[in-house]
């Protein structure tokens, strides 16, 4: 087991504000304080031959002064993650069976962005997993990603017209607003192909 901690403190920087006045995106240099604090705690465990668990967890305390608001929580950044990754290698690692789970916590949104509880994103996870054959000189593999399917919604910010479509013309059209997967489920299946091997 590892505990580990990562501060940074900003004496300056460019401040990139959304949230300065509707419609605008503002620059200018740091007026206050500004921090990333990071507590991670890692565990490894092998509870039988050739089957291992990984688990993390980290809390993240990231905060920015914006002018007029003071100091805020970095908008987009989540508190909590945890992972779990379980792996499972038969004799001579013939089978490899991978399977990954993430939680993410909440994070603030911007003041602008509207349908949000308490003006945070949800938690959400996330589903990996993938099976390998291993052959001489090559692998047979397939996988899943994000196999719970959870998408964020409302990606792109806008006046929506009449068409259903959000107008890109507008002052209030923002596609940076981003803090969870785009895509849903995707399989996928591939040949790995060892042209060299160092013995």
């Amino acid at each position: 087991m590892s505990l580990d901690f990562f501060g940074t403190s900003f004496s300056s920087q460019l401040v990139v504000d959304h949230e300065a006045a509707p419609g605008t995106i503002a620059f200018y240099p740091q007026d206050g304080k500004s921090f990333s604090n990071s507590f991670q705690a890692d565990l490894h465990l092998e509870p039988f031959t050739r089957f291992t668990a990984d688990i993390t967890a980290r809390y993240t305390d990231a905060r920015i002064t914006l002018n007029g608001k003071g100091l805020v929580e970095v908008p987009l950044v989540s508190r909590f993650k945890g992972v779990l990754n379980l792996q499972y290698k038969t004799r001579l690692s013939r089978w490899i069976f991978d399977f990954t789970a993430s939680l993410n916590g909440s994070a603030r949104v911007y003041d602008f962005m509207d349908g949000y509880e308490n003006g945070r994103t949800p938690a959400y996870p996330l589903l990996y997993a993938q099976v390998t054959r291993r052959f001489k000189g090559f692998d047979i593999y397939i996988g899943g990603e994000n196999l719970s399917g959870f998408r964020q919604k409302n990606v792109i910010l806008g006046d929506v017209m009449p068409d259903g479509m959000v107008n890109p013309w507008t002052m209030n059209f923002d596609a940076s607003a981003v803090w969870g997967p785009l895509m849903g489920a995707k399989i996928y299946a591939g040949i790995r192909v060892t042209l060299w091997k160092k013995n």
